[in-house]
């Protein structure tokens, strides 16, 4: 049993006492009470007698204020049903065990408060604070300028993948944009190739390893949905040169055909084949820039020294 129980079990017994005490009290004066109701025949004013209840000199009624008040009580209870009627022969009642959200109030108990702990966290929260990415337009004829600052910023997630030769593409001529790129491989044998963007401040030391890329936006019907082309420039190779056909058609060419690209291992080429477009197609109205920003993500985008792939390329020394 609690303090509060305690407590309360000790207010209700002492109501209890109190109450029987009470009922012995107005169990003894009522006989008297009820004595002095009627007073007796000889008691008069000094004007002579008042009150004369059948004019023959029976009494005379003397009333006195307190016992009036306790006869009208004890004759109201006789009306009441013994169902209805509280009695001294009531015992006190324990309190009810108390739950977590019904408690027992008590004069001077101490309140007893829920609380909810605050746990405090370990790093604030900042809305906002990712940045977005771009991969900016460059001119791949140019040198590279080795103090040009980067510019970030991000935007809606495609990702970048070479059309399947069976599958049946739009491709979309303005989205077209030339950047460079860092190829990796993550397995030296494997096919897989990993596509980094390299901060221009840092571009100095790995110049021999980035690659001129252009990047095309296109919709697959297949897969019902849009995703990036990334074609490696290499001049005067096979591979490269045979999709020129292709990149140099006019927009209208786009516009009504849907295209199929199919590796030609033994011609060492691409062919293109082409039909009319099965349906229209709505293209995403962020740029390039942003497009491959987001597909490549933060961990793609070279930005210090110290990322592992940047590492790897710089470890060594060259022998003279």
């Amino acid at each position: 049993m609690n303090r509060n129980q305690r407590r309360a079990k000790a207010a209700l017994s002492r109501a209890a006492t109190r109450d029987r005490s009470a009922d012995r009290r107005h169990d003894a004066n009522a006989p008297r009470a009820c004595k002095g109701l009627l007073a007796s025949p000889t008691s008069s004013s000094p004007t002579g007698p008042t009150n004369d209840l059948d004019g023959r000199g029976l009494g005379q009624l003397v009333i006195d204020p307190t016992q009036a008040e306790q006869q009208q009580e004890m004759i109201a209870m006789d009306h009441v049903s013994p169902n209805n009627r509280i009695t001294p022969h009531l015992e006190a009642q324990p309190p009810p065990i108390a739950s977590e959200t019904d408690q027992v109030e008590i004069e001077g108990a101490e309140p007893i408060v829920h609380m909810i702990e605050r746990v405090p966290l370990e790093e604030p929260i900042r809305v906002g604070a990712g940045g977005t990415l771009i991969v900016p337009r460059e001119d791949i004829g140019a040198d590279i300028d080795e103090g040009s600052e980067l510019d970030l910023a991000g935007m809606l997630a495609q990702k970048p993948r070479k059309p399947g030769r069976r599958e049946w593409i739009a491709l979309n001529p303005a989205s077209e944009l030339p950047t460079r790129l860092l190829l990796h491989k993550p397995k030296a044998d494997g096919m897989e190739v990993e596509h980094y963007y390299v901060d221009p401040r840092l571009r100095g030391p790995i110049r021999d390893e980035l690659k001129e890329v252009r990047v095309f936006g296109y919709y697959s019907f297949a897969m019902k949905a849009h995703a990036l082309w990334i074609v490696n420039v290499t001049i005067d190779n096979s591979w490269y040169e045979s999709l020129q056909s292709l990149f140099q058609q006019p927009a209208e060419f786009f516009t009504a055909n849907a295209i199929r690209v199919i590796s030609d291992k033994d011609g060492a080429r691409y062919r293109v084949k082409h039909k009319p477009i099965p349906a229209p197609v709505s293209w995403p109205s962020k740029p390039t820039t942003e497009l491959l920003g987001k597909a490549l993500g933060p961990d793609r985008f070279i930005t210090s020294a110290d990322h592992p792939i940047y590492r790897d390329l710089i470890e060594g020394v060259e022998l003279a």
